[in-house]
């Protein structure tokens, strides 16, 4: 056994407390007592190959936990059953194996496991508010009539302790000492074939080396190359026909050539409590159209420039709605991912991956349009990279390059037809700017601190877009949006719903919104028109707003006065997208 750190000694120690406890949780996840304790072997198997983590303790258990959560689902979603049926006079235990798998993980972890409700939600990767949803539902198909919710929740802990307590310390097969013994297996045919794979390389390296050698060769000035077309033909699902609000409009009747900046897609829920999130198309006189619905709950990740597809996340899921065509195809993402992004202004350049390693560094990797992995990047992202009002990823119009928010550096650009990252070379700001959002053709706005200012693509040297006068206060500027008028600026961060607009000396006059305006984010201007509203702060109100900047006039475009729905996103075309 080769050596190891003393760092394992704790692992045996974590073993031995905590193994009974996690094949339990497992048990109640999976409903078998042979796959919950292989998926705990798994988990401990990867705190093994990480045996240099030294930290909380009370992390580290928090990790193994989300490790053997993930594990169960993996399992669960291999074998691609639907849930069980439970028989008649079934406890509440057999009832929760009948529920979708995000409700039954909420239902365990926050009913047996005892854990908050922020607790669960980092433990599942997604939010308190999807938490809370998943929760409701669970809660509404478990309850009995006229039964109150306490007395649900008493019943579900007193079914799910008697089927975690059929499991007892003695009944567990393996040893914390098997795990080592299999790592060590493990470790050596790995290096058996990290040495074939290295010989392979060495000998790809030299003939490649002889032809170049030779061989006269003058690079063409990079173009964006469009990812392989598939070699097979990928499974597609055809996307739900909602049932219609008062005033809404089919998928089929969307007017595809008008499609482009000031609409909207918009996220929706009815009533606010519901699983079931619906995509709305809104054009910017309110016109709604019913694009299609998810049972998970769906958050918008990014929109094509002409506006027929959609890259949305459902569940642990990432898919790519081709709305005229009115289907869903599943798209390849690694674990632990937190955003995607496509790569250029057709889904067939593939797209961009933002995820979370083993060492909590979010990574970036490009993937094919077939679902093929084409580049995995040797940089990491800002930690707070990839959601939609801070994407730390900015693809231009042309998807040409993209520029990259990077962890211990200025903004890096990734050229797209290449796959090479430049930096930081002449790229001289400081390590907190990032990529807010795209100023114009050739242009991009960068957040730097508490300012703002103008980037090219190619000369990452910007200039201000906004200037304190002599002797006032510096003004922290979240997000700047050009109109038809005077510019707007939103103070504070971005979930501050304070607003000014840029005057002729750089100075920032208040404005003051009115009627469905008041308590909103700004999410996006077009033109005259501020769109306010569905940015997902946790300040955000229900509805979604347009704003005239010269008349103050306020239209609610969706929310209760409008259609009666429940805003939950809004996702806007800029004016260069």
């Amino acid at each position: 056994m080769r050596a190891r750190s003393a760092v394992t000694t704790d692992l045996d120690s974590l073993y031995a407390a905590q193994r009974l406890g996690m094949v339990r949780l497992a048990l109640l996840l999976v409903g078998d007592r042979d796959l919950a304790e292989t998926v705990v072997q798994g988990a401990f198997l990867a705190m093994v190959r990480r045996s240099d983590r030294r930290g909380d303790p009370g992390a580290v258990v928090a990790e193994l936990r989300t490790r053997v959560v993930s594990g169960c689902r993996a399992v669960l979603r291999a074998r691609r059953g639907a849930p069980l049926s439970p028989r008649p006079g079934a406890d509440a235990a057999e009832e929760l194996l009948a529920l979708p798998l995000r409700q039954r993980e909420v239902v365990v972890l926050e009913v047996w496991g005892r854990l908050s409700r922020s607790q669960t939600a980092a433990t599942l990767h997604t939010g308190e508010r999807s938490v809370a949803t998943a929760w409701a539902a669970a809660l509404t198909s478990l309850r009995r009539a006229d039964e109150p919710t306490a007395v649900t929740v008493e019943r579900l802990a007193e079914a799910l302790e008697r089927r975690a307590e059929v499991i007892g310390a003695d009944d567990l097969r393996s040893r914390f000492v098997e795990v080592l013994d299999e790592d060590d297996r493990r470790s050596a045919r790995h290096r058996r074939w990290w040495l074939v794979v290295v010989a392979v390389v060495i000998a790809a390296a030299i003939v490649v080396a002889a032809i170049v050698a030779v061989q006269r060769y003058t690079p063409a000035p990079p173009v964006p190359t469009p990812s392989p077309a598939p070699s097979v033909t990928l499974a597609t699902s055809p996307l739900s026909s909602p049932a219609l609000a008062p005033g809404e409009r089919t998928r089929a009747q969307v007017p595809w050539a008008q499609v482009g900046p000031g609409w909207a897609f918009v996220a929706t829920a009815t009533p606010a409590t519901a699983v079931t999130t619906t995509l709305m198309l809104v054009g910017p006189d309110g016109t709604r159209y019913a694009l299609g619905s998810a049972a998970e709950g769906l958050v918008i990740q990014d929109v094509s420039a002409d506006g027929r597809h959609v890259m949305v996340a459902i569940g642990s899921e990432a898919q790519d709605w081709d709305l005229p065509a009115g289907t869903a195809q599943l798209v390849v993402t690694p674990f632990g991912w937190k955003s995607v992004r496509y790569a250029g202004p057709d889904p067939s350049y593939g797209y961009l991956v933002m995820w979370t390693d083993s060492s909590s560094s979010v990574r970036l990797s490009r993937w094919a349009a077939d679902g093929s992995l084409r580049t995995e990047y040797d940089t990491s992202l800002a930690s707070t990279a990839g959601s939609p009002r801070h994407p730390g990823v900015l693809v231009d119009p042309e998807g040409r390059t993209a520029l990259l928010a990077s962890r211990d550096g200025p903004l890096l650009q990734l050229d797209l037809a290449s796959d090479a990252i430049a930096g930081p070379g002449p790229f001289v700001q400081a390590p907190t700017c990032e990529p807010l959002g795209v100023w114009s053709r050739t242009e991009v706005l960068s957040g730097c601190g508490s300012s703002a200012q103008v980037n090219t693509y190619g000369d990452l040297v910007g200039r201000p877009v906004l200037v304190n006068p002599a002797g006032s206060a510096p003004t922290a500027v979240a997000m700047v949006w050009q109109s038809a008028g005077p510019d707007i600026v939103q103070l504070g961060d971005l979930c501050s719903t304070s607003l000014g607009s840029i005057l002729y000396d750089r100075r920032v006059a208040p404005i003051t919104v009115t009627g469905p305006a008041v308590g909103l984010v700004p999410n996006t201007a077009v033109g005259r028109t501020l769109y306010l509203g569905g940015t997902r702060c946790a300040v955000d109100g229900d509805r979604f707003v347009g704003y005239d900047v010269a008349t103050g006039r306020v239209t609610e475009l969706v929310g209760p006065g409008a259609g009666g729905r429940t805003v939950r996103q809004a996702l806007v075309i800029g004016p260069t997208s």
